[in-house]
């Protein structure tokens, strides 16, 4: 309820205000989110910023804990060590889980050096385009279908058809390659949609 009624609209009229900013003053580019505050605001800014920083980064921690705890029910990872630091029930450390997540901080400080060029991460991180086939994609959306719920994959196969649709004409827009989106021509050049079974 909390991200639906708070979370959700802040961080909506916050993105919406930085980019309002950046039409009116396209030099306000440079740092948009604390540009967007009179400057006698700017320091209490950052340390709002800084304290969500650090309650985003000890939500990460509990939800690695979490996940990892739920993927060992599961049988999707060994037994790990699991402590509970206090008597209240959610509350669990893991020892490994803490320690990767460490070296992956490390490792991030070491190889990009500057928080500028952390934006570089997703450009990084994306995938060739020629390593994506059709058919590996359309394996990929069968397998997920096969393993999901009736209901659920209707709403999945309407999103995945939204998203794949928006990701076309973006690309299109920007004249980059579209080749392993073929698989979904159909769907692309008639705005049809899946066909969906009822639940």
């Amino acid at each position: 309820m909390g991200w639906f009624a708070v979370a959700l609209p802040a961080l909506m009229l916050n993105y919406l205000g930085q980019g309002v900013l950046i039409l009116h003053d396209p030099s306000a580019a440079a740092n948009p989110f604390y540009l967007m505050v009179p400057g006698w605001a700017q320091y209490p800014m950052l340390f709002l910023a800084t304290a969500a920083t650090i309650i985003a980064s000890q939500a990460a921690i509990s939800g690695s804990f979490s996940v990892a705890r739920q993927a060992m029910q599961l049988g999707f990872l060994p037994r790990l060590t699991i402590r509970h630091p206090s008597k209240v029930e959610g509350q669990i450390y893991v020892p490994i889980i803490n320690w990767a997540l460490c070296v992956g901080v490390v490792a991030l400080t070491l190889v990009f050096q500057s928080a500028d060029r952390l934006g570089d991460i997703y450009l990084d991180a994306r995938l060739p385009l020629a390593l994506v086939t059709p058919e590996e994609l359309d394996g990929l959306l069968g397998s997920v279908l096969t393993h999901a719920d009736g209901a659920f994959n209707t709403i999945l196969e309407l999103g995945f058809a939204s998203s794949i649709r928006k990701e076309w004409e973006w690309r299109n827009l920007r004249g980059e390659s579209t080749r392993n989106l073929e698989a979904f021509r159909g769907w692309l050049e008639t705005d049809a949609t899946p066909d969906v079974e009822e639940p």
